[in-house]
């Protein structure tokens, strides 16, 4: 139902459909919050996507408890304020996690690096704040990162398992301190935007020796001294 001109709530009972494995309703003008039943009522839901509407409140007012099939979670360019509840550590099959572009606060929960299905997580443009938690570095399945604008601080983590990963996106964001080693072995790594922050230092050698690494961008950060020639990507 995606990409139309649905408008008002989502029916509750949509939530009776027990069987439903897919809902889509992406791209339309729906708002409201998200429907208690439907929450807990669709236990066979492997991908549900609310992008692109008018939704608003919290993520999910209920506990995810019957959500154990979900794979694909899209839920943004909404209008959901709060933090991210703790019911989504429920989704242990979790593939794809999309909440960017809300008005999402608090801290990156680490119950994240218990997901470790995860492949993609993005939360960029939202209120988030806190460090980057080191549990984000049991996803050892993990392709793409897209934390950028919010309000991040601390360093980065340096010990992010890189031998999947290819994009990674901090930017605009407060973190600080020495580039880290974390992608040193990133041979898979394709773009690394770490601009707008406060990161200082030197850059490191290794970093020219990302055979993959497309995109590098370190903008508008506090970084000093020269340009090793090994940066002839």
């Amino acid at each position: 139902m995606s990409e139309n001109e649905f408008e008002g709530r989502i029916p509750s009972s949509y939530g009776d459909l027990a069987s439903l494995i897919y809902l889509d309703f992406s791209n339309n003008h729906l708002f409201g919050t998200i429907p208690e039943h439907l929450a807990m009522g669709c236990y066979s839901l492997w991908s549900l996507k609310l992008s692109n509407n008018n939704f608003s409140g919290q993520l999910f007012p209920a506990p995810l408890i019957n959500q154990t099939s979900l794979n694909y979670l899209y839920l943004d360019n909404n209008h959901f304020w709060g933090k991210i509840p703790n019911c989504l550590s429920n989704i242990v099959r979790l593939w794809e996690l999309d909440l960017s572009d809300n008005n999402l606060t608090g801290m990156l929960p680490r119950w994240l690096g218990n997901i470790s299905s995860l492949v993609n997580i993005a939360m960029a443009n939202n209120k988030l704040e806190g460090p980057i938690p080191q549990e984000l570095c049991k996803l050892f399945k993990l392709e793409f990162l897209d934390l950028s604008e919010n309000r991040l601080s601390g360093s980065i983590p340096s010990c992010f398992n890189s031998s999947h990963i290819k994009h990674v996106h901090l930017q605009k964001n407060r973190l600080s301190g020495p580039l880290p080693s974390a992608f040193i072995d990133g041979f898979t790594l394709v773009t690394l935007d770490l601009s707008y922050n406060c990161l200082t230092g030197y850059l490191p050698d290794w970093m020219g020796n990302l055979s993959t690494l497309s995109i590098l961008l370190l903008r508008h950060n506090l970084l000093r001294g020269r340009i090793s020639p090994h940066y002839a990507f």
